[in-house]
Protein backbone atom coordinates (compact mmCIF):
# COMPACT_ATOMS: atom_id res chain seq x y z
CA UNK A 1 0.00 0.00 0.00
CA UNK A 2 1.48 3.56 -0.86
CA UNK A 3 0.42 7.06 -0.80
CA UNK A 4 1.81 9.81 -3.21
CA UNK A 5 2.68 13.12 -2.21
CA UNK A 6 2.23 15.16 -5.45
CA UNK A 7 3.77 19.08 -5.99
CA UNK A 8 2.55 21.30 -9.17
CA UNK A 9 4.72 24.44 -10.02
CA UNK A 10 3.90 26.42 -13.05
CA UNK A 11 6.32 29.06 -13.78
CA UNK A 12 6.37 31.91 -16.74
CA UNK A 13 8.83 30.25 -19.53
CA UNK A 14 11.21 32.98 -19.45
CA UNK A 15 11.79 32.53 -15.75
CA UNK A 16 11.50 28.25 -16.45
CA UNK A 17 14.82 28.84 -18.98
CA UNK A 18 16.81 30.20 -16.32
CA UNK A 19 16.08 28.52 -13.36
CA UNK A 20 14.47 25.31 -14.91
CA UNK A 21 17.07 22.47 -14.06
CA UNK A 22 17.84 24.05 -10.68
CA UNK A 23 14.35 24.22 -9.65
CA UNK A 24 13.72 20.55 -10.78
CA UNK A 25 16.48 19.56 -9.17
CA UNK A 26 15.79 21.20 -5.96
CA UNK A 27 12.22 19.75 -6.21
CA UNK A 28 13.16 16.40 -6.22
CA UNK A 29 15.33 17.06 -3.44
CA UNK A 30 12.63 18.83 -1.48
CA UNK A 31 9.30 16.14 -2.69
CA UNK A 32 11.63 13.14 -1.52
CA UNK A 33 12.47 14.76 1.67
CA UNK A 34 9.20 14.86 2.53
CA UNK A 35 8.56 11.40 1.42
CA UNK A 36 11.34 10.17 3.62
CA UNK A 37 9.66 12.24 6.69
CA UNK A 38 6.18 10.63 6.00
CA UNK A 39 8.12 6.77 5.87
CA UNK A 40 9.46 8.22 9.22
CA UNK A 41 6.14 8.90 10.53
CA UNK A 42 5.01 5.84 9.55
CA UNK A 43 7.65 3.52 11.28
CA UNK A 44 7.30 5.74 14.12
CA UNK A 45 3.28 4.51 14.14
CA UNK A 46 4.43 1.11 13.79
CA UNK A 47 6.91 1.14 16.78
CA UNK A 48 4.49 1.31 19.54
CA UNK A 49 2.70 4.96 18.70
CA UNK A 50 -0.09 3.15 16.46
CA UNK A 51 0.16 -0.45 16.40
CA UNK A 52 2.97 -2.88 18.48
CA UNK A 53 5.72 -4.54 16.74
CA UNK A 54 4.95 -8.12 16.65
CA UNK A 55 6.96 -9.94 13.96
CA UNK A 56 8.23 -6.61 11.94
CA UNK A 57 7.26 -7.87 8.59
CA UNK A 58 4.83 -4.48 8.77
CA UNK A 59 7.66 -1.98 9.57
CA UNK A 60 10.27 -3.54 7.83
CA UNK A 61 8.08 -2.85 4.48
CA UNK A 62 8.23 0.89 4.66
CA UNK A 63 12.06 0.60 4.95
CA UNK A 64 12.78 1.69 1.13
CA UNK A 65 14.23 4.56 -0.10
CA UNK A 66 11.23 7.36 -1.79
CA UNK A 67 11.05 6.79 -5.80
CA UNK A 68 11.22 9.96 -7.03
CA UNK A 69 9.73 10.52 -10.65
CA UNK A 70 9.15 14.41 -12.70
CA UNK A 71 6.93 14.36 -15.67
CA UNK A 72 6.87 18.12 -17.05
CA UNK A 73 6.45 19.89 -14.25
CA UNK A 74 5.03 17.54 -12.14
CA UNK A 75 7.31 16.42 -9.56
CA UNK A 76 5.94 13.26 -7.49
CA UNK A 77 7.56 10.73 -4.80
CA UNK A 78 6.73 7.51 -4.02
CA UNK A 79 6.75 5.53 -0.51
CA UNK A 80 5.02 2.67 0.42
CA UNK A 81 4.72 -1.12 2.11
CA UNK A 82 5.46 -4.06 -0.35
CA UNK A 83 4.70 -7.77 -0.17
CA UNK A 84 2.59 -7.99 3.58
CA UNK A 85 -1.18 -7.90 2.55
CA UNK A 86 -2.36 -6.45 5.72
CA UNK A 87 -0.90 -3.42 5.64
CA UNK A 88 -3.90 -2.07 3.99
CA UNK A 89 -6.58 -4.17 6.59
CA UNK A 90 -4.66 -2.51 9.08
CA UNK A 91 -4.79 1.54 7.74
CA UNK A 92 -8.60 0.94 6.84
CA UNK A 93 -10.32 -1.99 8.93
CA UNK A 94 -11.00 -5.38 7.79
CA UNK A 95 -13.78 -7.95 8.73
CA UNK A 96 -12.52 -11.42 8.58
CA UNK A 97 -14.81 -14.22 8.16
CA UNK A 98 -14.47 -18.03 8.38
CA UNK A 99 -15.17 -19.86 4.93
CA UNK A 100 -15.58 -23.10 6.77
CA UNK A 101 -15.73 -24.06 10.87
CA UNK A 102 -15.32 -21.02 13.02
CA UNK A 103 -11.86 -18.59 13.56
CA UNK A 104 -9.92 -19.61 16.52
CA UNK A 105 -8.32 -16.23 18.22
CA UNK A 106 -5.77 -16.87 20.91
CA UNK A 107 -6.34 -16.15 24.42
CA UNK A 108 -4.13 -14.76 27.03
CA UNK A 109 -2.11 -18.42 27.35
CA UNK A 110 -1.81 -18.72 23.84
CA UNK A 111 0.15 -15.09 23.29
CA UNK A 112 3.17 -14.34 23.56
CA UNK A 113 4.65 -10.61 25.08
CA UNK A 114 4.54 -8.92 21.82
CA UNK A 115 0.35 -10.37 21.20
CA UNK A 116 1.61 -12.67 18.53
CA UNK A 117 -0.19 -16.23 18.65
CA UNK A 118 2.05 -18.84 20.29
CA UNK A 119 0.67 -21.71 17.69
CA UNK A 120 -2.16 -22.61 15.87
CA UNK A 121 -5.66 -24.23 17.92
CA UNK A 122 -4.65 -26.90 15.09
CA UNK A 123 -1.10 -27.40 16.63
CA UNK A 124 -2.24 -27.66 20.04
CA UNK A 125 -5.25 -30.03 19.53
CA UNK A 126 -2.87 -32.33 17.54
CA UNK A 127 -0.06 -32.34 19.70
CA UNK A 128 -1.14 -30.56 23.46
CA UNK A 129 1.80 -32.25 25.50
CA UNK A 130 4.42 -29.73 23.70
CA UNK A 131 2.76 -26.62 24.94
CA UNK A 132 2.32 -28.02 28.83
CA UNK A 133 -0.95 -29.51 28.53
CA UNK A 134 -2.23 -33.42 28.72
CA UNK A 135 -5.00 -32.79 26.45
CA UNK A 136 -7.70 -30.42 24.97
CA UNK A 137 -11.08 -29.71 25.24
CA UNK A 138 -14.30 -27.58 23.57
CA UNK A 139 -16.95 -25.83 25.39
CA UNK A 140 -18.94 -22.74 25.12
CA UNK A 141 -17.01 -22.05 22.32
CA UNK A 142 -13.71 -21.89 23.90
CA UNK A 143 -11.34 -24.71 23.24
CA UNK A 144 -9.41 -25.48 26.88
CA UNK A 145 -6.17 -27.29 27.71
CA UNK A 146 -5.92 -29.62 30.07
CA UNK A 147 -3.61 -29.34 32.62
CA UNK A 148 -3.02 -33.10 33.99
CA UNK A 149 -1.28 -34.09 36.99
CA UNK A 150 2.27 -33.21 38.36
CA UNK A 151 5.15 -35.88 38.69
CA UNK A 152 3.90 -36.72 42.19
CA UNK A 153 0.42 -37.83 40.63
CA UNK A 154 -1.41 -35.10 41.89
CA UNK A 155 -3.79 -32.79 39.30
CA UNK A 156 -2.32 -30.04 38.88
CA UNK A 157 -4.71 -26.09 39.45
CA UNK A 158 -4.31 -22.60 38.31
CA UNK A 159 -6.26 -20.11 39.73
CA UNK A 160 -9.00 -18.23 37.24
CA UNK A 161 -8.52 -14.51 36.53
CA UNK A 162 -11.34 -12.20 35.18
CA UNK A 163 -14.61 -13.03 34.23
CA UNK A 164 -17.75 -15.38 36.63
CA UNK A 165 -15.09 -17.46 37.62
CA UNK A 166 -12.15 -15.18 39.03
CA UNK A 167 -10.66 -16.97 41.95
CA UNK A 168 -11.52 -20.32 41.26
CA UNK A 169 -9.18 -23.23 40.62
CA UNK A 170 -9.78 -24.57 37.61
CA UNK A 171 -7.78 -27.91 36.27
CA UNK A 172 -7.84 -25.99 32.45
CA UNK A 173 -6.81 -23.11 30.93
CA UNK A 174 -8.53 -21.25 28.01
CA UNK A 175 -6.31 -21.29 24.84
CA UNK A 176 -8.99 -19.85 21.88
CA UNK A 177 -12.22 -18.28 21.26
CA UNK A 178 -14.20 -19.97 18.46
CA UNK A 179 -15.82 -16.79 16.29
CA UNK A 180 -17.85 -16.96 13.12
CA UNK A 181 -16.10 -13.37 11.92
CA UNK A 182 -13.44 -10.92 13.54
CA UNK A 183 -13.80 -7.07 13.01
CA UNK A 184 -9.72 -5.55 12.68
CA UNK A 185 -10.65 -2.04 13.64
CA UNK A 186 -9.18 0.67 11.41
CA UNK A 187 -5.61 1.61 12.52
CA UNK A 188 -4.96 5.00 10.26
CA UNK A 189 -1.18 4.82 10.74
CA UNK A 190 -1.03 6.40 7.28
CA UNK A 191 -3.56 8.38 7.11
CA UNK A 192 -1.55 10.27 10.34
CA UNK A 193 1.53 9.63 9.02
CA UNK A 194 0.60 11.64 6.09
CA UNK A 195 -1.06 14.98 7.89
CA UNK A 196 1.92 14.90 9.97
CA UNK A 197 4.41 14.98 6.97
CA UNK A 198 2.17 17.27 5.09
CA UNK A 199 2.17 19.92 7.83
CA UNK A 200 5.96 20.33 6.93
CA UNK A 201 5.74 19.76 2.99
CA UNK A 202 4.80 23.49 1.69
CA UNK A 203 7.67 25.00 4.22
CA UNK A 204 10.01 22.48 2.54
CA UNK A 205 9.33 23.41 -0.85
CA UNK A 206 9.35 26.81 -0.75
CA UNK A 207 12.71 26.83 1.58
CA UNK A 208 14.04 24.85 -1.95
CA UNK A 209 12.90 27.12 -3.77
CA UNK A 210 14.13 30.47 -2.13
CA UNK A 211 17.82 28.63 -1.64
CA UNK A 212 17.70 28.36 -6.02
CA UNK A 213 16.58 32.09 -6.00
CA UNK A 214 19.59 33.19 -4.06
CA UNK A 215 22.29 30.92 -5.30
CA UNK A 216 21.40 32.24 -8.45
CA UNK A 217 21.41 35.74 -7.58
CA UNK A 218 24.75 35.25 -5.86
CA UNK A 219 26.20 33.30 -8.72
CA UNK A 220 26.07 30.18 -7.80
CA UNK A 221 24.26 27.13 -8.30
CA UNK A 222 22.69 24.26 -5.96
Amino acid sequence: MSDDFEFNLEIKENVREILGPLLDRAFEESVAAVARELRNQVLLNLTGRVLKVRSRALRDSWSGAPEVQRRGTETTATVGSQGVPYAAIHEWGHTVRAKKGRLAIPLQAMRMGSGAARASARDVIQNPGAYGFSGTFTAKNVIFGKLGKSKTGRQKMRVAKGGANEGQKQSFVPLFALKQEVTIPARRYISLAVSQASARAESVVNAAIMRVVRDVAAGGGV
